[in-house]
């Protein structure tokens, strides 16, 4: 299972991920965090690039 995790570090808080991936993030009291679901490996690349300061990582199960 792939699944993704945001470091709360480097977040701006943007909204760029729950904008355009809304199934992979949500917001919760203004923070961004990735939901629990299984990633399609074919749009890992894509999902990881959209965020302008590289706080979307992959974990792998």
């Amino acid at each position: 299972m792939t699944k993704l995790i945001i470091d709360q570090k480097k977040c701006i808080r943007c909204g760029t991920c729950a904008a355009v991936y809304p199934d992979y993030f949500e917001s919760d009291n203004g923070r961004f965090k990735a939901k629990e679901v299984d990633v399609d490996k074919q749009m890992v690349e894509d999902i990881v690039g959209i965020c302008p300061l590289g706080a979307i990582s992959v974990v792998k199960d």
